[in-house]
């Protein structure tokens, strides 16, 4: 009972090594080869306006595409990890009794936590994240662009509450050593908190460089109109 047990839990755990190498493939393959050239449905129109603003990158936007691709690879790194914990966890508990130590913990308070806010700024760089366009998408190529722009500053503000918050938050933790105990000891969780402002921050700095996007492509529209 015991080895088919073992036998089925090996075969999960390849197949969940699979498909989390897949993921982390294609998510570094769109990374390398995808960096500038996403575009939305509906929006055929903006192609020559996105390759211009590509070759013409101010420093601020080279620098909002590094902190996402970094961001974003540190995302993949975490994955990787929890993968290896997990694996090693299973394989420990029910080969040799000797399970991992802090996988339940190490998941809930730093894996998850670091694949939900990193990847942000990488998703809203490539314009991942859903647009509704029922009511706009018969509104003029500028009209759009500047409604674009003006969302993205209430984006912005909203990120930048998120980041003194749970900046806040992050210094709070770290000054009282913020800690959960596990069945083998004692988990230092501080430095997770400070994944959240972290996502948040570089996600602005991307919402950011959108705006300023957002906003050129409506005044030069409206000037070629």
């Amino acid at each position: 009972m015991t080895r088919t047990f073992v036998k089925i839990s090996c075969a999960s755990l390849i197949t969940t090594m699979d498909n989390v190498l897949e993921q982390i493939i294609l998510c570094l393959g769109d990374s390398i080869l995808n960096k500038n050239n996403s575009t939305i449905a509906g929006r055929s129109d903006d192609m020559t306006t996105d390759r211009n603003m590509t070759k013409s990158h101010s420093a601020f936007d080279r620098f909002s595409e590094l902190t996402s691709n970094l961001a974003m690879a540190l995302a993949c790194f975490f994955i990787l990890l929890m993968m290896i914990h997990v694996t090693v966890d299973v394989l420990g508990k029910y080969i040799f009794t000797i399970p991992a130590p802090a996988t339940i913990e190490a998941v809930q308070f730093f894996y998850m936590v670091a694949l939900v806010f990193l990847p942000f700024a990488y998703v809203s760089r490539s314009e991942g994240h859903i647009f509704v366009e029922l009511f706009t998408r018969s509104m003029a190529p500028h009209s759009q662009h500047f409604l674009d722009g003006i969302m993205g500053i209430l984006t912005l503000t909203w990120l930048i509450l998120v980041s003194i918050y749970a900046g806040q938050e992050g210094i709070s933790s770290t000054i009282e050593g913020e800690f959960q105990e596990t069945a083998d000891g004692i988990l230092y969780v501080w430095p997770s908190r400070w994944l959240v402002p972290l996502g948040s921050a570089i996600m602005a700095l991307a919402v950011a460089s959108r705006i300023i996007q957002d906003f050129k492509k409506s005044f030069k529209s409206h000037h070629n109109n």
